[in-house]
């Protein structure tokens, strides 16, 4: 039988397509990495004449996050945030109050995780969150209050406050992270916990000031 005669144009032809032909999730994901240098790989949670909305965690998240904070009875009415925030200012009294509540509701959030049966891991998707309040709330008290001294918020701080409260609501912006335009459409990615985000920066004013959050 004959050898079949092969075109030497077939194998590069295939290899221009294995190049052209992708999909779209590809294509921004190079652009990431180009233009941003981001290589971790971020999902396309909707595409519209909008443009882009991305997300780094799984689809499920939020549910997660949600049955998390309600079995861990984070905002009981006995307020176990609090009690554990000044147990933290205790052991503590020079440290700034913000790290002292970040490190009462993430030490907080570890244990009963624990005790509930779940992971590291899940804990992490929750103390993750606290971390990216605490930096909030260091933007919004600047005068950084430190345990032991009398915390009178400035006028300016209430009023930072009630930018930063006023961003969440509007479909949390706060935590929405703009890219640029690709392929005429903008970029952008929402941590999908902010809902539960305003709970915890209640908490927080609460604990770092000695007030109830400003209306």
């Amino acid at each position: 039988m004959a050898a079949a005669c092969v075109s030497p144009l077939l194998i590069p032809l295939r290899s221009l397509c294995s190049v052209f032909v992708t999909t779209t999730e590809d294509r921004l994901h190079r652009w990431l990495v180009n233009e941003h240098g981001i290589v971790d790989v971020r999902r396309i949670v909707r595409e519209d004449d909008n443009g882009f909305l991305l997300s780094k965690v799984p689809s499920d998240l939020i549910g997660r996050v949600g049955v998390m904070v309600e079995r861990l009875a984070l905002f009981s009415k006995d307020d176990p945030i609090a009690i554990a925030t000044a147990d933290q200012a205790y052991r503590y009294p020079n440290r700034s109050r913000v790290d002292n509540w970040r490190a009462a509701v993430c030490d907080l959030i570890r244990k009963r995780a624990q005790s509930q049966g779940f992971s590291s891991d899940d804990a992490d998707l929750l103390t993750v969150g606290v971390e990216s309040v605490a930096a909030v709330m260091r933007a919004v008290l600047w005068s950084d209050p430190v345990e032991g001294e009398i915390c009178a918020p400035s006028s300016a701080e209430i009023d930072a406050w009630r930018d930063v409260l006023g961003r969440t609501d509007r479909a949390g912006d706060l935590f929405t992270r703009h890219y640029g335009f690709f392929e005429g459409k903008a970029v952008s990615s929402h941590c999908p916990g902010a809902p539960y985000a305003r709970a915890f920066m209640e908490s927080a004013w609460r604990c770092c000031t000695g007030t109830p959050p400003p209306a």
